[in-house]
């Protein structure tokens, strides 16, 4: 497959409002497929911290004049290696006490 497949689509879950106190770089993932642990990875993927891709992109938004605003949905990239759904697949990604996400395909 071709990666112009990925990024089609996003699984939102609840807002986590009170995260500065975990190491987002050190956040373990975990990417269940039909209830079997298929990757693995950690917040320190992206760019060495997700907070690293958040301000490369706020930086670059504002040499263009533009910027980020309230409400804005914004991901900083992926912690594993990326998985192609199949018809049928029940998936959960697992962020520690963050939470999880759950959709079926």
């Amino acid at each position: 497959m071709s990666s112009s497949n990925s990024g089609r689509g996003i699984a939102k879950g609840e807002c986590y409002k009170v995260w500065n106190h975990i190491d987002l770089a050190a956040q373990a993932v975990e990417l269940y497929v039909n209830d079997n642990l298929v990757r693995t990875g950690r917040g320190d993927a992206v760019m060495g911290h997700p907070m690293n891709a958040l301000k490369w992109l706020a930086n670059e938004l504002s040499q263009r004049n533009e910027g980020l605003h309230a409400g804005d949905l914004v991901t900083t990239g992926i912690t594993c290696e990326v998985y192609y759904a199949q018809k049928g697949d029940h998936i959960v990604a697992k962020f520690g006490e963050i939470g999880h996400v759950e959709i079926f395909f």
